[in-house]
């Protein structure tokens, strides 16, 4: 391999040495970090909101997660929506802007 001559680098060596220990630290932490990077996915994309968190909606109305599902939701209004409740599929649950009041 050519290396410039200002360097003085041994491509080869380094390109083993930094291989060698990333293939170590693969097989070390690879399993941890798959299974924490499996979790936030989890909680902040494909569970945001769990059953019994209260949500205020961007036109005012403050609804509380009555039952989930993988796609959809079931949400129940506070005040003038108490026995009216919602089914919103979570996907567009995002377009109405929702603010998390209260976490259970």
């Amino acid at each position: 391999m050519s290396t410039p001559n200002s360097l003085q680098v041994n491509v080869r060596e380094l390109w083993l040495t930094f291989s060698s220990v990333t293939l170590a630290f693969v097989f070390v932490f690879g399993n941890s970090i798959r299974s924490i990077y499996e979790a936030v996915l989890f909680l902040f994309v494909v569970h945001p909101y769990d059953v019994g968190d209260w949500l205020l909606l961007a036109n005012g109305d403050m609804v509380k997660v009555r039952g989930g599902g993988a796609g959809a939701g079931g949400l129940g209004g506070a005040s003038h929506l108490r026995n009216r409740g919602m089914f919103i599929e979570m996907s567009t649950l995002p377009s109405r802007q929702p603010h998390i009041c209260h976490r259970t």
